[in-house]
């Protein structure tokens, strides 16, 4: 346990220093001390050693530092070289996050990423090819559905009769049902 001289020089020092052995239920409550520090600039990525640590975290967050805006970078749910797919949903999870990630504008709230150690193996969108790739419409924009049609099946969305899941489109007549 850290005394409160090291929390001290941990949260008032200017040397980096790495934390290690931080008791169950703490990591919360110090990672969030750690993003109100001003000298931590755009923000900070926890490392995580499983999901489940993860989540712990990440709900003491919410009580310890609702003003922080914390992004869940998951893992692939399958192995690499695996035939199966990601799910759509963990797909769209994590081009969320590194969206979210590549588009923050300086000055926002502090950040904190927490990832696992497999989400972090694996390969990264670069930012460039993100934020290259932004659509956006509003209710009483027109669009060539043609276009976006070609663009949806082009990101990877499926084209079926009813959308159910997520990654699924539908044209009805003037109609389009994205999710």
């Amino acid at each position: 346990m850290l005394e409160p001289q090291q929390l001290k020089f941990v949260f008032e020092g200017s040397t980096p220093c790495k934390l290690t052995n931080v008791a169950s239920g703490l990591e919360g409550i110090i990672l969030s001390q750690l993003c109100a520090r001003e000298e931590v600039g755009k923000g900070l990525v926890h490392i995580c050693p499983n999901p489940q640590e993860l989540l712990s975290i990440q709900e003491s967050l919410e009580f310890f530092a609702p003003w922080l805006e914390v992004i869940h970078l998951p893992a692939w749910d399958c192995l690499p070289y695996d035939r199966v797919s990601p799910s759509s949903q963990v797909i769209a999870s994590r081009i969320d996050a590194l969206n979210r990630i590549a588009q923050r504008e300086e000055g926002s709230k502090p950040l904190l990423v927490l990832t696992t150690v497999n989400a972090m193996l694996q390969k990264q969108v670069p930012q460039a090819s993100l934020l290259g790739q932004q659509f956006s419409m509003k209710p009483g924009s027109t669009v060539d559905m043609d276009a976006l049609v070609e663009r949806l099946v082009g990101d990877g969305f499926e084209r079926t009769s009813t959308v159910r899941e997520r990654g699924e489109f539908a044209i009805r007549g003037g109609i389009l049902d994205i999710f």
